[in-house]
């Protein structure tokens, strides 16, 4: 790698600066921190610091040669990626530049693939031939180049950088935080020098930088040099174990602190600080810390977090021990601080009834404290299943249960059975069945429906079967279609046909359920589901309507959603009662053109004498068209003379037009169709308040 020497030493570099107070700091910190160029060079390259420099003009002009790259890459077999990249980057260089343009890629003489060099890499490395040629091509050096100097602690480059100014180049948090990061203290010292840039405002956050790497001389640096701090930086060191960092900053009070700190040390196994900072008195920690303290069983240290003051500590720890069955922890904590560990009591046996942790609550009852025990206690062992714990508390408790409590088990489905017979055995009564036999079958529980229907406790309503069908529960439909009568409500046939349930479907039909086949005709009709159509009226053709009169509704709710299929299912079954004229009305309306002219082509039935006037205020005009030349309404002059009064202008000259195209208008039908013609473009091209309604004489002449 080739490295430039140094234009200048570093100390005539900074005598600009010389008369800050901090001069002699900066010389002291520069002799310390800086290397000499003799020392960067290659030690294969032996050349003076004016060959190197040419050598480095020289390389340049090849490498941003063109026509030269081109003939080297003609060479080259194939098409990759990077010489597209490079060949773009070179025909930027040879053209104008572009002021502030920080994405001019750069070629590597190093790189034996003809990468792109970023910001960051020459920064680091030194380059600062490489960053003037840049500079004098009016290229704006990217912040990064700044940053990369901080991290590599070349000071050099960024003497450079400073000499450019603000209008070529920018220094920011970047170059701040890496040099904090990368314990450069010399680059800092020199940063805070720094006015063009206004960087104040950023070196708080060099404090977080440093701390994480556990760089004290830098925190105590920026300490002393007066920046203030409002960020967090003892959660970093902590989090990373830098013990004499967390000392000076929580003395010094250095930043802000939070649970962070303790909870971050103690996750990642920084024991020493964890104990400095219970030590101080003031510490505080997520919950989570005592779960994670309670699962990996370390007594020493949740003894040390419970007795160092933190807030509610031995409550959270009770909460984690009892969480996770721990029950060692748990008699421990209780040992320890037992008015604490009956502080919410209740909360602590109910999470040990969820979980089924019985020796916990042995130990709760044994502890004799009535904080730890109410009706909940039973409620919740039988609303998870918890068939020991609930014996243990009816046999040594008397708190009983909530009156709901039978029904939560019968909710809670067949593994909670032997719950429901071991309460009603002990005399627990339940209340509102009904609710809880429906919910126990919407959710596919056929044994506690059984259970229910077997010991006469609950029957299930209208609720309870449509939820089964919807929900696909066949074994439930099964049973209660055979055991009870009861309704169904035809929403749920929409779910069985989204689901292709015929087998529910079936039993549905063949079961004492009333109007089964009815309401599923409706919804499958309104679904378009023609298979089910074709099942439904191959099933018994005389129970797809309640009434007889209302099977005109399938056809017009079929023509309403545009389903020519069943349409014409309907149509070849030759049923006349299912035809009239709200079919074609419906279908107009709507704008489905293909079912319009099916049954204007096949059927008789017409349509009623609003239907033009809906379509054409839907927008349809397409079908109105159709329908004026092909089936013209009767009184076509009256009708005509209607829609034109009222301004519906367009409209009236449709029907005339239909009407004489037919032959069913007299001859001075002509005229006035062309007069309603020309009404309806001044109609159109006029606002309803300047519109005059012209003579139809005046319109012929």
């Amino acid at each position: 790698m080739n490295h430039y020497p140094r234009l200048q030493p570093t100390t005539n570099l900074l005598r600009p600066f010389m008369h800050t107070p901090h001069s002699s700091h900066i010389v002291n910190l520069t002799r310390r921190h800086t290397t000499s160029s003799a020392a960067r060079l290659t030690p294969a390259l032996h050349l003076t610091p004016t060959r190197a420099m040419r050598s480095s003009a020289a390389a340049v002009h090849v490498l941003t040669d063109r026509s030269l790259f081109t003939n080297i890459v003609e060479f080259a077999p194939g098409d990759p990626f990077f010489v597209a990249q490079v060949q773009q980057q070179l025909e930027r260089f040879q053209s104008t530049p572009i002021v502030n343009d920080s994405t001019a890629g750069l070629v590597a003489a190093e790189a034996p693939d003809i990468t792109l060099v970023a910001f960051f890499d020459m920064g680091e490395r030194g380059d600062i031939e490489m960053l003037r040629w840049l500079h004098k091509r009016k290229v704006f050096i990217s912040s990064d180049s700044a940053a990369g100097a901080a991290s590599s602690g070349n000071l050099d480059v960024l003497l450079f950088l400073h000499s450019l100014g603000p209008e070529s180049t920018s220094i920011d948090y970047k170059a701040i935080l890496s040099a904090a990061d990368s314990d450069h203290l010399h680059v800092l010292a020199f940063l805070m020098l720094q006015r063009e840039w206004d960087l104040s405002k950023w070196f708080q956050d060099a404090y977080k930088a440093a701390a994480g790497t556990g760089q004290l001389h830098i925190i105590q640096y920026l300490h002393e040099s007066g920046v203030r701090c409002t960020k967090f930086p003892i959660d970093e060191a902590a989090e990373n174990g830098h013990l004499d960092t967390v000392r000076y900053l929580y003395v010094n009070r250095i930043g802000r602190f939070s649970r962070d700190a303790l909870t971050r040390a103690l996750e990642n196994g920084h024991l020493d600080v964890v104990r400095f900072l219970c030590a101080t008195g003031q510490a505080e920690c997520h919950e989570r810390t005592f779960t994670f303290v309670v699962e990996n069983e370390d007594f020493d240290i949740l003894q040390l977090l419970c007795q160092s003051g933190i807030d509610c500590a031995v409550e959270h720890a009770m909460a984690a021990a009892v969480e996770h069955g721990k029950i060692d922890f748990v008699k421990f904590l209780y040992a320890l601080d037992p008015k604490s560990c009956a502080e919410n009591g209740i909360l602590r046996t109910i999470d040990a009834v969820w979980s089924g942790h019985l020796d916990i609550i042995k130990f709760l009852h044994e502890c004799g404290d009535p904080k730890f025990f109410n009706w909940k206690a039973m409620h919740g062992a039988a609303n998870q299943g918890h068939l020991d714990i609930v014996k243990f508390l009816h046999e040594n408790r008397d708190e009983g249960c909530h009156y709901l409590t039978v029904n939560f088990a019968y909710r809670s489905g067949h593994h909670h059975l032997p719950v429901v017979h071991y309460l009603h055995e002990k005399g627990y009564t339940s209340m509102h069945n009904g609710s809880s036999i429906d919910y126990a079958a919407e959710k596919g529980h056929i044994d506690v429906v059984r259970y229910m229907y077997d010991n006469h406790i609950a029957r299930c309503t209208k609720s309870g079967l449509t939820g089964a069908a919807k929900n696909g529960h066949l074994a439930v439909v099964q049973y209660l279609c055979a055991t009870d009568s009861i309704d169904v409500d035809s929403s749920a046939f929409a779910d069985v046909f989204k689901n292709n349930r015929f087998d529910i479907l079936e039993v549905l039909c063949m079961s004492r359920v009333r109007y089964a086949v009815e309401g599923a005709m409706s919804e499958a009709v309104k679904l378009g589901k023609i298979e089910f159509v074709k099942y439904l009226y191959g099933f018994d053709p005389k129970r797809c309507a309640r009434d007889p009169r209302q099977l005109g509704r399938l056809t017009a709710d079929a023509a309403e959603g545009g389903y020519l299929d069943i349409i014409k299912f309907f149509h070849q079954r030759g049923g006349v009662e299912f035809f009239d004229s709200q079919a074609m009305h419906c279908a107009a309306v709507n704008g489905h053109l293909d079912v319009v002219k099916f049954l204007y082509e096949n059927r008789d039935e017409g349509y009623l004498g609003n239907t033009l006037e809906h379509a054409f205020n839907e927008g349809h005009h397409h079908v109105v068209d159709y329908l004026c030349e092909n089936r013209p309404a009767k009184y076509a002059e009256r009708h005509a003379d209607y829609e034109r009064r009222i301004g519906r202008v367009e409209l009236a000259g449709k029907i005339v037009e239909g009407a004489v195209a037919t032959g069913s208008y007299t001859s001075s039908g002509t005229v006035k169709a062309t007069v309603l013609r020309l009404e309806a473009v001044v109609y159109q091209s006029t606002t309803p308040d300047t519109f005059v309604t012209m003579e139809a004489g005046e319109l012929s002449n």
